[in-house]
């Protein structure tokens, strides 16, 4: 199994302005909402909708990989965060699966 390969998907949203409707990014959803975005036409007014998932095929997936165990993982053991955290995946195992997979990440 690759390194970076877990069953599951992280779930994103895309940002645009709201004034000239540019393409300002798309993000894991476990960022949250509340970034500061400036668009090139002066605007800091966005839009956000859900976006496609990030899945194994994507150029990012092993960069979030490292984050996902760096930051995720922990906020998945602690009943209290896991919540929020659990919203933003798509998981495609049971969790404490997905817990023991997460451990074999680079």
């Amino acid at each position: 199994m690759n390194e970076h390969v877990l069953p599951l998907l992280i779930k994103s949203y895309v940002v645009r302005c709201y004034h000239c409707n540019r393409w300002l990014g798309r993000f894991p959803q476990w960022y949250g909402d509340d970034g500061n975005f400036d668009c090139e036409c002066g605007s800091t007014a966005i839009k956000i909708r859900e976006g496609r998932p990030f899945g194994p095929q994507s150029k990012l997936w092993p960069a979030l990989m490292k984050e996902f165990k760096r930051d995720i993982v922990p906020l998945l053991k602690d009943k209290r965060d896991r919540k929020w955290t659990l919203e933003s995946l798509v998981l495609r195992c049971g969790l404490s699966e997905l817990l023991r997979l997460a451990e074999n990440i680079a």
